[in-house]
């Protein structure tokens, strides 16, 4: 028996309400044991290292294979439900030791249906304090995302599609430039009824994601600051067979590729960095690049057998998973050195 909480769509957009910016991963923090996340780190459960934890979108793993985070993101209302296992995770979990978020997303249906959400947020809407100056770390955040779902062929093949588009600008108290974010989700899925016993789904996500000025401080001048350019897609393809009236068989194929690059924002690769001791200024270059692509293969099958009345309301799992991991990181000085003085 595991620990955990299920999550319906309703429960999730009630919850959302007001936030500013809308991310499944923040579902663990309604759980009971979880340590909520931090801007380094992601959720710690029960004490477990944040490393162990498992995302995870239609059953695929979605876990970079780097930082122990999620590889991907998406529209917040293209959540159908999802679930948290906090404790006594199923063998086939056996990768995840911490918790387990699975998220199942929607599928379309014979009646089109769709969202529309538009937020934006400013340090205006901060109050101020003793501590705390909205004039100082100045801000503006723009989110626009829809959905939309409905049939290709009624009682046959449905579709369902979601998009965010993320605006973000911020200026921390005396940096000499603002730091821009864009941010575009896509979520495709398909979903075809071969037969009464025969399902199949297919689903592509990728968010390329782009920031000038990444890092931007007041120790920074504007040529040591960043430019950061990455995308996530992701891919799946399930299919779900009724074998007989007490088996089931679902097998998937899956893969992510994440790729990103952090690089000089003057497209300067020569100029070493320097920095000012007495100033307290980085200046010319900032002091590393990077280049990094992280990929994950993951396909599996599992073949569940319902017991009969005889052996009472018992369920046999089989199956198998296999998982392929692949991370590739280049990290340099530009020039090949830095210049302190």
């Amino acid at each position: 028996t595991n620990t955990g909480e299920v999550f319906n769509e309703r429960y999730l957009q009630l919850t959302s309400i007001g936030s500013e910016g809308r991310d499944y991963l923040q579902i663990m923090n309604q759980v009971a044991g979880v340590v909520p996340s931090s801007s380094e780190y992601p959720q710690q459960v029960f004490g477990a290292s944040y490393s162990a934890n498992a995302y995870l979108v239609d059953g695929f793993n979605t876990v970079d294979p780097s930082t122990g985070g999620s590889g991907t993101r998406f529209n917040f209302d293209a959540i159908e439900e999802a679930s948290v296992i906090t404790a006594g995770a199923a063998a086939e979990f056996g990768w995840g030791t911490g918790g387990i978020l699975n998220v199942v997303t929607k599928s379309g249906g014979n009646r089109f249906s769709g969202t529309f959400d538009a937020r934006y947020s400013d340090q205006s809407f901060i109050a101020s304090g003793e501590r705390y100056d909205p004039g100082e770390d100045t801000f503006t955040n723009r989110i626009l995302s829809a959905t939309l779902g409905g049939p290709v062929l009624r009682d046959r093949l449905w579709f369902f599609v979601a998009v965010e588009d993320w605006h973000r600008k911020e200026t921390p108290e005396g940096a000499p430039e603002t730091q821009v974010q864009n941010t575009n989700s896509f979520l495709g899925k398909l979903t075809w009824a071969i037969n009464p016993s025969n399902r199949l789904m297919a689903r592509y996500s990728t968010t390329p994601t782009t920031i000038d000025y990444d890092g931007t401080s007041w120790w920074k001048t504007p040529e040591a600051t960043s430019y950061f350019d990455g995308s996530e897609p992701t891919g799946q393809l399930e299919l779900n067979s009724v074998l007989s009236d007490r088996m089931l068989l679902t097998a998937s194929l899956g893969f992510s590729r994440e790729s990103l690059s952090l690089l000089p924002m003057i497209n300067d690769l020569d100029t070493p960095s320097g920095f000012d001791r007495d100033r307290v200024l980085l200046f010319s270059n900032p002091a590393e690049v990077e280049i990094a692509d992280r990929f994950r293969d993951h396909h599996r099958a599992k073949l569940t057998w319902f017991a009969g009345e005889a052996l009472g309301p018992h369920q046999l799992d089989a199956g198998f998973e296999y998982h392929k991991l692949h991370e590739s990181t280049s990290l340099f000085t530009p020039g090949g050195y830095g210049i302190v003085d």
